[in-house]
């Protein structure tokens, strides 16, 4: 599953233009190593970010929310 979470190093500044694209999204940071992928965003809401992400996530990798 990670595998398909990972953003390579070359797509970072895309996937942060299109985090900080969301609506409460304002900020936003990309670090993927070879055994994690971490997100960090500055969100309006707390609530609306987080699903927000976990919809973005689920969008680029292809995973449905549910799994």
């Amino acid at each position: 599953m990670r595998e398909k979470l990972a953003v390579p190093e070359a797509e970072w500044s895309h996937a942060i233009g299109d985090l900080c694209n969301l609506p409460h999204v304002e900020e936003a940071a990309v670090l993927s190593t070879c055994n994690r992928m971490e997100i960090y965003v500055v969100a309006l809401s707390w609530h609306r970010g987080v699903k927000e992400v976990t919809e973005w996530m689920s969008r680029i990798s292809g995973i449905p929310l549910g799994d």
